[in-house]
């Protein structure tokens, strides 16, 4: 079975940032990529929210917490991503801009 060390993932909503904490929580490299700037600064805070409610619950250490925050890394273009094993697509779930994430991925 292949493992994935880098991970790219689309979209950082929701779902793109929850896949992200896993990534990086089992020691992933993760490129982050959203065309929406303020998407990205908001999922991080969602995120740093997230684990400080791990660490007052006993989940993690604030070592562990910075580890996963340093295993995501914020990139401004899809070919930032070409180096990874795996890459996900979680951009908003509209048909048109799926087809045009793929369109630009493979050109």
């Amino acid at each position: 079975m292949k493992s994935f060390k880098n991970i790219g993932i689309i979209g950082a909503g929701s779902m793109g940032i929850g896949i992200a904490q896993i990534a990086s929580t089992s020691d992933c490299n993760v490129f982050l990529f959203d065309q929406n700037k303020s998407a990205i600064e908001q999922a991080i805070k969602k995120l740093e929210k997230v684990l400080l409610r791990l660490i007052e619950k006993g989940k993690i250490n604030a070592i562990k917490k910075d580890s996963i925050l340093s295993n995501i890394k914020i990139v401004d273009s899809l070919e930032s991503m070409k180096y990874s094993d795996l890459i996900i697509e979680a951009i908003v779930e509209n048909s048109a801009a799926k087809k045009n994430c793929f369109l630009i991925w493979s050109l």
